[in-house]
């Protein structure tokens, strides 16, 4: 019995290259949600850490604005 025209059987010597293709952008997909993450957390520890020198200072008028 054949296979649904379109559909390569996984044991197939051809197949490897589309799976290491996947298998890299699944890893590059990755690598981007973790460096978005990382720049988020960066941005929040920073815009704290403003907030928290202020107050350090004494002053009253230390919380932002508008975001």
């Amino acid at each position: 019995m054949n296979p649904p025209q379109g559909v390569e059987p996984p044991d197939r010597p051809g197949n490897e290259g589309a799976l290491q293709r996947r298998g890299a952008l699944v890893a590059i997909v990755v690598i981007l949600l973790l460096a978005v993450a990382g720049w988020w957390i960066s941005a929040s520890l920073r815009q704290a850490s403003t907030i928290q020198d202020c107050v350090m200072q004494g002053r009253r008028n230390c919380a932002p604005v508008g975001n």
